[in-house]
């Protein structure tokens, strides 16, 4: 029965990748898998796949294609606090009509901590109601470049160290349909050459749909994603003609399946509507698969 109680949290089995302009900046992080289920610990990997079409005076000049692997953690400290980590490899490859670039390495891990406000279970251990609090930091250890390389979007780290906080609301109706949205922001420092990316703006909503057949839990989801980026700037001024802004509204959908504490799981997004570096970047298609394992943590008598 303890599994059973997992499904609130399964439809974000991967991590919810915003469309980019830069593929250091990854995406806004997102922890609803990591947050309802309370008695594990987590040990995963996901695999997050994005292509975007790059143009010049309406011509299209380039394509980018960028995978990024990461290894995600979360360890249960105590009922109510949850530590989180994670670390990124990222292939990068560009093709223009006479050459093709490729850039691969480390991007820069992710710390953060999480806070449990609200709690509320029903007597078969499914959460009901879920609320909690997160802040966190990106640390500069990935492989960057300076902001005079002309492939500087396709390098997996930054540079700089950044300040994240987020949010994650979770309301389960009955024993199959569920809402679920999250809310998180990322302040962004300048690196050693003064560069500076924009800070970014993630909330997304989704509706899901879990049921239970023998020892399988199959969850589907639908909902929407909006991702909004300030502009970089160098030396505190906005550079001309590649300001790295992004306005995107997008369509999410997800599914996962629950065998054995092992979680499968799926998501594809597609934009609705974007508006990215001043709409010389189309994005074309956003897609992720993890697998994930569940460790049943001890039990303290202060949980």
């Amino acid at each position: 029965m303890k599994l059973f109680g997992l499904s609130v949290s399964l439809i974000m089995a991967t991590a919810a990748n915003a469309c980019d302009v830069c593929g250091g900046m990854s995406s806004n992080p997102n922890i609803g898998l990591f947050a309802a289920s309370t008695t594990f610990h987590q040990v995963g990997f996901s695999l997050n796949y994005r292509s975007f079409n790059t143009f010049l005076y309406g011509v299209e000049h380039s394509s980018e294609r960028l995978s990024l692997s990461s290894l995600n953690v979360r360890w249960q400290l105590t009922k109510r606090v949850q530590f989180l980590a994670s670390v990124p490899h990222q292939l990068g490859v560009q093709k223009t009509a006479t050459a093709r670039y490729v850039v691969s390495g480390l991007g820069d891990p992710t710390l953060i901590g999480n806070f449990i406000v609200v709690d509320k279970k029903d007597t078969l251990g499914l959460t009901r109601q879920f609320l909690s609090f997160g802040a966190g930091s990106k640390l500069p250890l990935g492989l960057s470049t300076n902001p005079d390389d002309e492939l500087k979007n396709m390098y997996p780290g930054t540079g700089s160290t950044d300040f994240l906080l987020l949010s994650n609301y979770l309301h389960q109706f009955n024993q199959s349909l569920g809402f679920q949205a999250e809310m998180s922001y990322v302040m962004r420092g300048a690196d050693q050459f003064a560069y500076q990316l924009g800070n970014s703006f993630s909330l997304q909503s989704q509706i899901f749909y879990r049921k239970k057949h023998k020892s399988k839990l199959f969850i589907s989801s639908f909902g929407l994603q909006f991702d909004e980026q300030e502009p970089s700037t160098l030396n505190r001024i906005i550079p001309e003609g590649n300001p790295n802004n992004m306005r995107v509204l997008s369509a999410r959908s997800g599914f996962n399946v629950l065998v054995n504490r092992w979680l499968w799981s799926a998501q594809l997004q597609l934009p609705l509507y974007q508006k990215i570096n001043g709409g010389t970047v189309k994005q074309v298609l956003n897609g992720t698969i993890g697998m994930n394992y569940f460790i049943t943590k001890k039990q303290r008598k202060n949980d």
